[in-house]
């Protein structure tokens, strides 16, 4: 009895550490593919951009200049986030004027202090809203495989300009 209880320790033994040797090596041997850092850094980008359009949908119905802060923030956030994606992935991505010049225009209408809105600076955003839409909807599919598409790029370009003059045409 005493050699039968000793043959199944050992074998018990010998199990438990081929199981571990067989895991160690699995995980040694596993290669997992790391994410792309750019496409990641797009991704947050595009996500800033979306709530941009979104916020400057919203903007038009905002009756005080205290209401555009989720606005400004978002101007911000996505401009910052837009920036560092430019500086990272170089030449190939589209500039993007028109978020400093949306915040710009958002200060200056705060600088006063919370007021009430005009009927002209709510036309404003009216005007700029299907701007940015399009904005967002060209960033969207500014890198459908890995990389920066040059036709999508530059319908990102006029989409900003597009909401660039439009800002500029509303007298901000």
């Amino acid at each position: 009895m005493r050699r039968s209880t000793r043959t199944f320790l050992w074998t018990a033994v010998i199990v438990i550490a081929l199981v571990t040797l067989i895991q160690w090596i699995g995980t040694m041997t596993r290669q997992e593919t790391a994410a792309d850092p750019m496409r990641m850094l797009y991704e947050v980008s595009q996500l800033q951009v979306e709530l941009l359009s979104s916020f400057v949908g919203e903007a038009a119905e905002s009756e005080t200049t205290a209401d555009l802060n989720a606005l400004k923030q978002a101007a911000y956030s996505a401009d910052y986030t837009h920036r560092r994606l430019v500086l990272a992935g170089g030449k190939d991505w589209p500039e993007l004027a028109s978020l400093s010049g949306l915040m710009d225009v958002i200060v200056r209408l705060q600088i006063g202090g919370d007021r009430r809105l005009s009927e002209e600076e709510k036309q404003l955003f009216e005007t700029i809203a299907p701007h940015f839409n399009e904005l967002q909807a060209a960033y969207a599919t500014l890198m459908p495989n890995g990389s920066v598409n040059r036709a999508n790029a530059a319908r990102v370009k006029a989409a900003d300009q597009a909401v660039s003059k439009a800002m500029e045409a509303s007298g901000r």
